[in-house]
């Protein structure tokens, strides 16, 4: 278990972002403060959407590390890294589209029938495409809202740097929806 600066359950009623570089601990700490949430009985308060593309041990899954039978748990083994994945710019843009439309279906899902908890594991999945306004509406109707994102550099390729630099910015413009943002 990662040391946490915060009790989890401070964290409830508040909406929170983890942010950090690949292998940062931020898909950790979340389960980490899920699992403290279901010890505690909100199990059927929570709902996952989980973006994460399962590649060669970056974008873990949060149900690889918490047992999410008691959780709304939403996800897609669709999901594809596109800076690692993509050979060239235009598959690039294939994955980032269709990731996008994956996470969309996801979210309208969760708007459809709300739950007090909503926890987003590697959102910027979304954003790479997704307009920071929507997820921002999305993160302050939530009564409480835990989500990471990736926020680095080690993982940019040549033909990713206008992606690089969207996602950069659409990561920074959900800090002034948070109350509790996280850097690992």
């Amino acid at each position: 278990m990662l040391s946490l600066a915060v009790e989890p359950n401070s964290l409830l009623g508040r909406h929170t972002l983890i942010i950090g570089e690949v292998g940062s601990g931020k898909t950790r700490l979340t389960a980490d403060i899920i699992d403290s949430w279901l010890r505690h009985g909100s199990g059927d308060s929570i709902t996952v959407l989980d973006f994460a593309p399962r590649y060669g041990g970056v974008g873990r899954g949060l149900d690889e590390y918490i047992d999410v039978g008691s959780i709304r748990y939403l996800t897609s083994n669709s999901f594809k890294a596109p800076r690692l994945s993509a050979r060239d710019r235009d598959e690039l843009e294939k994955y980032v589209e269709n990731n996008y439309l994956l996470a969309t279906k996801l979210i309208e899902k969760y708007i459809g029938d709300p739950t007090p908890i909503l926890v987003i594991n590697d959102l910027s999945i979304y954003l790479h495409k997704g307009e920071p306004s929507i997820l921002s509406r999305v993160i302050r109707e939530a009564p409480t809202f835990l989500g990471n994102s990736y926020y680095g550099s080690s993982i940019s390729s040549g033909f990713s740097a206008a992606l690089d630099m969207i996602e950069r910015r659409r990561v920074e413009e959900l800090f002034p929806v948070v109350d509790v943002l996280i850097v690992l």
